[in-house]
């Protein structure tokens, strides 16, 4: 287990402090104390299980820690009312199902709802942030479908650009990749660095050790409680990761950038 506080509090745009997330009575996390400042992209890397989501879900205020506490730009979340909370923190979760029709650009449009009173209707600003979103993550064609007829990778891709259009300081990422194509991965990783080169804090599940190319900092979740929090440089590498998947990965070093692969059984 290790604590990591990187930079000053004052900067701090998340502080973790002691936290304790559970399922049942196994513990997923254990006094987890981390800042996460401004500007920072973190990736959350673990196996099945691990409490990845559940921590994600945690920091979203959908979950409530079994112990510790969690400060949003130096105020407890229990201070936040959720309308507030909404302006900072969007969410994309595991899941993209809706259980009643809705089309593309009602879903996305939904990100702006936080920003908007009970009676007013999205502007037309609104409407123009949302076909950004969808001409980035080349869906615009899609924008009157009905999001039960696409594919998963399609209905991902929708989900994310619901996230973007809400335009919180700070996204967390449950598998935003997952069900992408290879171009569309890219595409999509391509936009979240543009995101966080804007200046807005990132906070990325994957399952692909990969994806820290373009993160400032890591956090390895063991599932038994343990974990392990810093910069980029000093977690990954060969020895954690084959401690946090439990078989062998070795690295290598392509133009100058190192790959993480699992040795073959």
């Amino acid at each position: 287990m290790a604590i990591a506080t990187q930079g000053s509090r004052a900067m701090s745009h998340l502080s973790i402090r002691s936290l304790l997330i559970k399922q049942g009575e196994r513990p997923l996390c254990t006094g987890l104390n981390l800042e996460v400042n401004r500007g920072e992209s973190w990736l959350i890397l673990g196996e099945n299980g691990c409490g990845k989501s559940t921590l994600l879900a945690t920091l979203a205020a959908w979950l409530k820690p079994a112990a510790g506490e969690i400060h949003l730009n130096k105020q407890s979340f229990k201070k936040w009312s959720g309308a507030e909370r909404a302006k900072e923190i969007a969410w994309l979760n595991q899941q993209d199902d809706c259980p009643f029709p809705l089309s593309v650009i009602e879903k996305i449009l939904s990100g702006r709802h936080p920003h908007l009173s009970h009676w007013n209707w999205e502007s037309s600003d609104d409407l123009r942030l949302a076909d950004e979103q969808l001409a980035r993550l080349d869906i615009s064609h899609l924008k009157h479908r009905d999001l039960a007829t696409l594919s998963g990778g399609e209905r991902r891709r929708v989900s994310l650009a619901a996230a973007l259009a809400q335009q919180a300081p700070l996204i967390l990422l449950d598998e935003p990749l997952s069900q992408l194509d290879l171009r569309h991965q890219q595409q999509a990783l391509s936009v979240l660095r543009e995101e966080n080169q804007a200046g807005r804090t990132l906070l990325m599940v994957s399952h692909d050790p990969n994806h820290a190319h373009q993160a400032s900092h890591v956090l390895l979740m063991f599932g038994n409680g343990q974990w392990l929090a810093g910069p980029t440089i000093e977690i990954m590498t060969s020895k954690n990761l084959s401690a946090l998947y439990r078989t062998e990965i070795r690295s290598t070093h392509i133009e100058g950038q190192e790959w993480f692969m699992p040795q073959p059984r």
